[in-house]
């Protein structure tokens, strides 16, 4: 029996930054890992009172740790060695997210301790996921 139970929640700060007049404030950022879902992260923070949340490739959040990836709807790239830049899609009116590269990795080595790479499609309970597609 699998244990697709397993999560895993990681609070960070991270900075905000508005590409329209270039303010920036402090914000906190939730990453989460859940079992189930092995080949996504949630990233989630709070930006006017309003909760926004993406469901990324870890894959490429790791890869967006050391050069740039991504495509358009969102890039990931590193900026310095200590800071990774995340450029936000839509619902966050033009903002880049900076947050500290060794945030992200410890986060993502947590990951890794639940689903290694490579095992993510053996964390999956196939026969729940087409149960779901079967109406």
């Amino acid at each position: 029996m699998k244990r697709n139970h397993v999560r895993l929640h990681c609070q960070v700060t991270g900075v905000l930054i508005s590409t329209q007049c270039g303010h920036a404030q402090p914000v906190r950022v939730h990453l989460r890992y859940r079992r189930a879902e092995a080949y996504a992260v949630t990233l989630e923070i709070d930006v006017d009172r309003r909760l926004h949340r993406w469901q990324l490739e870890r894959e490429l959040v790791t890869l967006g740790l050391s050069q740039p990836s991504g495509g358009q709807l969102l890039r990931i790239r590193p900026l310095a060695a200590d800071w990774t830049l995340l450029d936000l899609p839509e619902g966050t009116e033009g903002r880049l997210l900076l947050i500290a590269s060794s945030d992200l990795r410890v986060f993502l080595s947590r990951t890794l301790r639940i689903v290694p790479v490579g095992d993510e499609g053996n964390a999956i309970d196939w026969d729940a996921e087409l149960r779901d597609l079967v109406p």
